[in-house]
């Protein structure tokens, strides 16, 4: 039996090191005054791939406009000195409702990234996992755009 845990054990780290890919998608929460040509209400796809120990990686997130947006991410260590420039502390209160920031996601360790398409749209994420273990545990974020969408994120 500990044969088996080793291996599952060694299966598993080397999942993580190799990295592996985790679907999560967009639901948009406010749209432009002005929808972009071939806007939809749909959710928009996000494919994030997890490099090493998930500490970072790349994202790309396919728009209804055939433009995809891409881009690293990395989490980042709480900071109160970098807070206003690498959060969307507001986006946060926008989408789970006021004072959900402060009091879910300040402080916790969290990711954060700037994804950039080809056509010009730059697309700003913030996540973290939520305390607790196995399927008491989910990843939520939020993401906002250049065009003034925001979006909530769910993994």
């Amino acid at each position: 039996m500990r044969g088996i845990a080793s291996v599952l054990s060694l299966g598993l780290g080397l999942g993580l090191t190799v990295g592996c890919s985790v679907t999560g998608k967009l639901y948009p929460v406010q749209t432009a005054p002005v929808p972009a040509p071939g806007a939809s209400s749909q959710p928009l796809i996000a494919k994030v791939a997890f490099v090493g120990l998930g500490k970072s990686g790349t994202i790309s997130v396919p728009l209804a406009t055939g433009e995809v947006c891409m881009g690293p991410y990395s989490f980042i260590e709480p900071n109160p000195a970098t807070l206003d420039k690498n959060t969307l502390s507001a986006a946060w209160d926008q989408v789970y409702g006021p004072g959900y920031y402060v009091a879910h996601v300040l402080g916790m360790y969290h990711a954060v990234t700037e994804l950039r398409g080809s056509q010009g749209t730059i697309l700003w994420m913030d996540f973290y996992r939520t305390p607790g273990e196995g399927r008491g545990s989910q990843i939520l974020g939020v993401a906002k755009d250049n065009r003034s969408n925001l979006y909530k994120l769910v993994f």
